[in-house]
Formats: C-alpha cells, structure tokens, sequence
C-alpha cells in the first residue's frame, strides 16, 4: 500500500533511526513531498508523525498529486537584468541587428601570429649540498654557573 508524506523545510532532511537519511521531493514553497510503498520507511514516518517531528505530516494522493502539479505549474522567472546590462540594451538602435545576425555577417577574424620567442640558454648545471655529518656530544654534562 502506497502512503504519502509532506514535510515543510524540505532542505532539512529527516534521519532514520538507523541513521539513513531521507529527503523529500521539494515542490517549491519549501514544502517537500515523498511517496512509498516500503513498509520500513512507512513506520519509521509514521513515528515522525506521531511524534511531531521534522514537520512531516501524512497526506492523501489527490493532494500529492495536487502539489506535483504544482511544481509542474510554477516557472521560476528570468533574473532582472544587470545595471550593465539595462545600459548597453538602452544603447541599442531600434533597426540594429542581433548580436546572433552581427556575428553570422561579420567576417572571422584573424589574430596575428604572436612572435616566435628567443631560444633560452642551457641551464647551469647545480651541484648537490654538501652538509656536515652531525655528532651529538656525548658524556656527562658540566653544571654551568647562573
């Protein structure tokens, strides 16, 4: 038997108590929906629900099916434009081509061949560090005056 679940702050995932982690479907508003038929997943929500935690609540399928469609339905608008961008579309004439008609008309252009760099002179050979073998000093320490 199928069940359906809502859970509100969709971003906060809801941990089993083996400690799975489950998230829910988010369909904007940060409301989260999940279906299943596992009978596992069904208890441990179940608890969930008893126990008012994570937010999550049983719902019946016309009202998951209502806020999938929901999610269908809803289009996040376009990002307004940039200050750059307002300015340089104000500048625009209005009889000008698009930028996709410029560029096909425009011819390709060429980019001048960089000149061909001086040849480096061979590089000084370098000989390996040589370091002094360390003896620590061995025997009986003399008391120092302060």
């Amino acid at each position: 038997m199928r069940k359906f679940y809502r859970k509100t702050v969709v971003r906060t995932p809801i941990y089993l108590s083996n400690g799975a982690r489950v998230s829910f479907s988010d369909v904007g508003n940060d409301i989260g929906v999940f279906e299943t038929s596992d009978i596992g997943l069904q208890n441990e929500f179940e608890v969930c629900v008893r126990m008012q935690r994570g937010g999550v609540e049983e719902i019946d399928e016309a009202t998951f099916a209502a806020l999938l469609e929901t999610k269908k339905k809803s289009t996040r608008p376009a990002p307004p434009l940039s200050r750059f961008d307002q300015r340089a579309s104000a500048h625009i004439p209005a009889g000008a081509a698009t930028s996709a008609e410029a560029v096909a008309a425009k011819p390709p252009a060429t980019v001048p061949k960089a000149p061909d760099a001086p040849a480096m002179p061979p590089l000084a050979k370098v000989e390996p560090l040589v370091v002094p073998e360390f003896t620590p000093r061995t025997g009986r320490r003399t008391k120092t005056l302060p």
